[in-house]
């Protein structure tokens, strides 16, 4: 059939669209035409509509033209209309302009569409001539067929894009079309969704082709029929927070029968259908984690006879990374964009300049700007990665003010009044020029010094009117700003300061000497040689001073000459340049001089300086996580640390050896406790005396604190601890870095002590397996059973006795028969051993003693065998009775669930409040505390699973027992937790680490994470603290021990 358009009609909505004088408003503010369809008479004429645009704008050569050429062959050409149409103007300047259509005499109907582009956005006008017939046809023959014929296509909506103007995905048997535009029933555009249209329903529509990029168009289509899909999906689509792995269900009803489910992503798996009660079908969609940065979508597709479809989309973010910004701006466009606390850098009146300490991306939020940001909001952000004028962009964009009046980290700023004509950056980033304003009559432009008007020129981009722009035309100015694009001629920059030439001093020409001397704040420019770098910083000389250049624009090499611009700082005592400044590189390969260092070994604790000097001093290197950190002998108040160190300087491999540090001496931090260098040699001091070797005898005889290293053959294991013998002599290694299996030849070093009576090695010993599945060797065991309250020894021994089982939580204690004074304590059995299902039995236990606690009254036992007697109800656990959570029988192990309800607790980010909160646990109430920085701590869920999510800079301050000290803790994310996030134990809340409790990146998910501390303090609240990202907490399990 024909689908024929009356000319009548056709004359009659001209007279309307042509001879109306009210201007509309179509489709974007930076560029207006009154109308976007002109009829035209079939024996020729004209007719005129109005265009405003904010910019340049253009008619876009788009319409593909194939001709021969003298050899045969093709030649392409692309035109902006067709030869018979004709147009008065091809291009014009920003304001108001008149355009003109004009076409001959025709035999026939014809159509056309002609695109004016201006400020990135482009806009169709629709030409018709006479009358025109649109003959149904197939999808493949539109993409055959040429661009500016009018088609009329018969098939399923498969996909929406945009819900605004009515983009979509047209598809038959044949193939598919891209539907730009959709008009409403009476021909009205920006309202799709009163047409109710959905993905599965069959469509009539009819609308002139265009080839865009590659991609045929159907473009502002007349919708002439519609039948709705016999399959309904419930939900359309599936948003997910997040990038980790995930399951969802999609709801089916079905007119027909159905043939499946199906999607061609290999992330997305789908189960069979389910039958619901209600007659519906359910599908199971499990998707995979996205390892990726950029986002991704899948559709899923499900389909029934007769050719019934609908589908759903899933959109998945991609990976999160520390440096958001940087990520996003380089994401395909389209991508989703997510950015949290982020800071507000630069504003327009219809967007802001979005700084997260590295990058920076213009965020653009249209006319009426929603929430109005302000200079220094830290916010968060989601919306689209784009390019506009040729830079980065975020648009389609949800804003949220986490908070105001904050401080905007530091960052460089370009002169770039010399280079302005070539000035052409690939992202937004600061500038400054200067030159003066002159005003046209209708716009502000900014001339450049040095640069002609017509070569370039500066415009600034949706300026504030707070800057006062006006009072200034004719003067002399310095305007600072971001970079936001090129558009012809002109640099477009969100301005952030202006002010007349006079006012701004030129930045000053220093040597180090004076960059030292001045103020802080002051932007200083000095020039010298690299005598040092970190891998992230450097130290500059002029042969006589030194400065420390921290994390510069560029790291520069040891021997370059550089020129740094940047702000003079004081950090830790000594000046600084501060971070992001400006080093560019002279020259290379100049020989540097290195100064004698001074060796402040001997002085460590007094030593303080205020420069930047060389200096030595040797002792044991720690590595803790990213820390570099040096113990000094004798040394108490102070700790070395190297800043950052350079591959090259494989410390690495010199963790727990003595070394010598050289390097620059760059500030003292944390109070005064760490000495800062940025390090240029490290040398293993080789007189170190080996830590000397014993055989367990000796062990036992030598004094405590003393260094041990010893050889023997594993006895007896618990989950956390061993004993070792020698065949005639056992010692217990609580708590070592490896626990080993019996039969193993083990070789330990570390410190001897004596704890509840008993000699021992104490925690994190060294243990090397240098065999297994070696025979120990035989051994009776002493049974003490008759003997219980009389028992004693100062030495770890093999005995036994018989008495009831009685756990307590997670404590194993034995209730001997007749004994009043004593109760036996199993410290942490192995699995093997079978316990639990003993509990309530006379059962009899052998092992080795390894010690007495809660003043004397517990006999601690690592067990080597446990065998039921006989039945019975076992006695109660008593106070102490709780051992087995340690090697004492009265140490405590709490076990804090967060996965289920905490009642009481803050319940979402918005109730996160300081404070104290309780929680209650077999009966006994402990209270934690809470911080409020930021989103503060609150509890949350994922998946079904919730947490206590503790926020970037917070405290969580755990419980405090009187006569008990945290010695270890705990703690297992959630399958959402960030992998960025670093959580360490503090003593307080300026972020000190306690020993043991140096800074974990939590990695992986769903993982515990242990904190084995040590100088920990009785009745003393310790906290879980963030320093990046945000830690979501499901288990926390703390072992406290009695203060000895």
């Amino acid at each position: 059939m024909k689908l024929k358009y009356i000319l009548t009609s056709l004359v009659a909505a001209a007279a309307v669209l042509v001879g109306c004088t009210e201007e509309k408003d179509t489709y974007f503010d930076e560029l207006k035409v009154s109308q976007s369809y002109v009829s035209l008479p079939v024996d020729g004429g004209s007719a005129t509509i109005k265009l405003t645009t904010t910019d340049a704008w253009e008619l876009e050569k788009y319409i593909m033209v194939v001709s021969k050429n003298a050899d045969g062959g093709k030649d392409t050409t692309f035109v902006s209309h067709p030869d018979w149409l004709k147009v008065s103007a091809e291009s014009g300047i920003a304001g108001e302009s008149e355009l003109t259509f004009s076409a001959d005499a025709a035999l026939e109907g014809r159509t056309t569409a002609v695109r004016v582009v201006s400020s990135g956005r482009r806009q169709y006008i629709n030409i018709i001539q006479g009358v025109f017939e649109a003959t149904p046809v197939t999808c493949a023959e539109i993409i055959a067929g040429p661009d500016s014929k009018t088609y009329m296509v018969t098939g399923t909506v498969t996909k929406i894009v945009n819900t605004t103007y009515g983009n979509w995905y047209l598809q038959d048997e044949t193939g598919e079309v891209y539907i730009y535009g959709t008009l409403d029933a009476n021909g009205g555009t920006k309202n799709f969704l009163s047409l109710g249209l959905e993905v599965g329903d069959v469509v009539t529509v009819t609308g002139p082709k265009t080839t865009y990029n590659g991609t045929v168009e159907l473009v502002d289509v007349t919708v002439n029929n519609i039948v709705k899909s016999n399959i309904s999906v419930d939900p359309k689509e599936i948003n997910l927070e997040d990038n980790k792995a995930a399951t969802a269900e999609i709801k089916v009803s079905s007119k027909v029968q159905l043939l499946g489910a199906f999607t061609e992503a290999d992330w997305v798996s789908v189960s069979n259908a389910t039958l619901a009660e209600d007659g519906s079908y359910v599908y199971t969609l499990t998707i995979d984690e996205n390892p990726e940065m950029a986002a991704r979508t899948a559709t899923v597709t499900v389909k029934g006879v007769e050719g019934s479809v609908n589908s759903v989309t899933i959109s998945q973010p991609g990976k999160p990374t520390e440096y958001a910004i940087e990520n996003i701006i380089n994401l395909p466009d389209k991508s989703a964009a997510v950015a949290e606390n982020v800071y507000v850098a630069g504003l327009t009146e219809r967007g802001f300049v979005a700084y997260d300490g590295k990058a920076f991306v213009y965020v653009y939020q249209g006319s009426n700007p929603d929430p109005q940001t302000k200079i220094g909001d830290i916010v968060n952000f989601s919306g689209n990665k784009t390019t506009y004028s040729a830079v980065p962009e975020i648009e389609n964009v949800t804003v949220t003010v986490v908070s105001s009046g904050n401080e905007v980290p530091a960052y460089s700023t370009k002169d770039v009044t010399a280079t302005f004509a070539e000035y052409a950056p690939e992202k937004v980033e600061s500038f400054k020029v200067s030159g003066e304003i002159e005003y046209d009559g209708k716009y502000y432009n900014f001339i450049v010094d040095g640069v002609a008007k017509d070569t370039r020129y500066l415009s600034f981009s949706n300026v504030l009117p707070s800057f006062g722009i006006s009072e200034l035309v004719g003067k002399k100015v310095v305007a600072t700003g971001f970079y936001n694009g090129v558009s012809g001629n002109r640099v477009n920059m969100v301005l952030v300061d202006i002010v007349e030439a006079g006012d701004v001093p030129p930045t000053p020409g220093y040597d180090i000497t004076g960059a030292l001397s001045a103020a802080d704040n002051t932007a200083v420019e000095f020039t010298g040689l690299v005598a040092a770098v970190s891998s992230t910083s450097a130290v500059v000389t002029d042969g006589v001073n030194y400065i420390y250049v921290y994390s510069p624009s560029t790291v520069p090499a040891v021997g370059d000459e550089v020129t740094v611009s940047g702000t003079k700082k004081t950090y830790g005592g000594v000046p600084e340049i501060d971070k992001n400044s400006t080093v560019t590189v002279n020259s290379s390969n100049n020989s540097v001089t290195a100064p004698s260092a001074k060796d402040i070994t001997a002085s460590f604790d007094a030593y303080a300086s205020t420069i930047t000097e060389y200096i030595s001093f040797t002792g044991t290197l720690a590595k803790s996580g990213n820390y570099y950190n040096v113990n000094v002998d004798g040394a108490t108040a102070k700790v070395g640390s190297v800043n950052n160190p350079v591959a090259s300087l494989n410390l690495d491999a010199l963790d727990g050896k003595k070394v010598k540090f050289t390097g620059y001496f760059v500030g003292l931090t944390s109070k005064d406790k760490y000495i800062n260098i940025v390090a240029t040699e490290a040398e293993e001091v080789s007189d170190v005396p080996p830590t000397p070797s014993y055989d367990i005898a000796g062990v036992i005889s030598a004094d405590d604190n003393t260094a041990v290293e010893f050889t023997g053959l594993v006895a007896a294991v618990s989950t956390s601890s061993m004993v070792v013998t020698d065949g005639t002599n056992n010692i217990y290694v609580f708590k070592p870095a490896t626990v080993g299996a019996i039969g193993d030849e083990v070789t330990v070093s570390g410190t001897k002590k004596t704890y509840g009576g008993v000699p021992e090695i104490d925690t994190n010993a060294a243990v090397t397996i240098n065999s297994s599945n070696n025979e120990v060797p035989a051994v009776s065991a002493k049974d003490i059973t008759s003997t219980f309250d009389a028992y004693t020894s100062k030495v770890t021994e093999y005995i036994s006795f018989t008495g009831k089982l009685a756990k307590s939580g997670n404590y194993y204690n034995v209730n001997v028969e007749g004994a009043s004074a004593h109760v036996g304590s199993i410290s942490y059995p192995v699995a093997s051993l079978g316990i639990d299902a003993l509990d309530g039995k006379t059962v009899k236990f052998s092992g080795y003693f390894v010690g007495f606690s809660g003043k004397d009254k517990y006999i601690n036992l690592v067990a080597t065998a446990a065998e039921a007697v006989s039945g019975g109800e076992g006695g109660e656990g008593g106070e102490g009775g709780e051992g087995g959570g340690g090697q004492t029988g009265d140490a405590k192990v709490l076990t804090f669930d967060f996965s289920s309800d905490i009642a009481g607790w803050p319940a979402k980010k918005a109730d996160a409040a300081e404070g104290e909160y309780d929680y209650t646990l077999d009966g006994v109430k402990y209270t934690f505390s809470h911080t409020k920085a930021g989103n503060g701590i609150y509890t949350g869920a994922y998946s079904g699973q919730t947490y206590l999510m503790v926020s970037q800079d917070n405290y969580l301050g755990m419980p405090a027992i009187d006569g008990m000290k945290l010695t270890k803790v705990v703690v297992t994310n959630s399958s959402g937790c960030s992998a960025s996030v670093e959580v360490l134990v503090t003593s307080d809340t300026s972020g000190n680490a306690v020993s043991g409790g140096a800074a974990q990146k939590w990695a992986t998910t769903s993982t515990e994470y242990t904190y084995n501390l040590s100088d920990t303090k009785a009745a003393t609240r310790y906290y879980l603290a963030t320093t990046k990202k945000n830690g979501q907490v499901v288990k926390l399990v703390l072992t406290y021990e009695p203060a000895k």
